[in-house]
C-alpha cells in the first residue's frame, strides 16, 4: 500500500475550495483507479455549491502524481494521508 501526504498550502490557484476528504478505489468497470475528492467550502453563497471531483488513473504512479498536482490547484485543509492500495489486493476483494 502507497501513501501520498497532502499539505495545506498557502499560497494555491484555487482560493475558496479546499480539499476536504480523499478515497481510492478501483473501478472494475473502467479498469482504473477512481479517486473521489470531496470539498470543503471556505465561503457560503446560494448559487455556488461545490461538492467534489472524480479523478481516474491507470496506475499508481500516474494518481500520486495528479493527486500533487490536484493540490497544487486545491490545497488540503489539513495535513492528510491517502493510502492507495495494491492492485492484487482490489481486485481479490481484500479491500473495498
Amino acid at each position: 500500500m502507497q501513501e501520498i501526504i497532502l499539505e495545506p498550502r498557502k499560497y494555491a490557484k484555487g482560493k475558496y475550495l479546499r480539499i476536504d476528504r480523499v478515497s481510492v478505489e478501483w473501478d472494475m468497470e473502467r479498469r482504473a483507479f477512481a479517486t473521489m475528492a470531496m470539498f470543503y467550502r471556505t465561503r457560503y453563497r446560494k448559487d455556488n455549491k461545490p461538492l467534489g471531483i472524480v479523478l481516474y488513473a491507470n496506475n499508481v504512479e500516474t494518481l500520486a502524481k495528479m493527486l500533487q498536482e490536484f493540490n497544487l490547484l486545491y490545497p488540503a485543509r489539513e495535513k492528510m494521508t491517502v493510502q492507495i492500495p495494491e492492485l492484487g489486493e482490489m481486485e481479490s476483494g481484500k479491500m473495498r
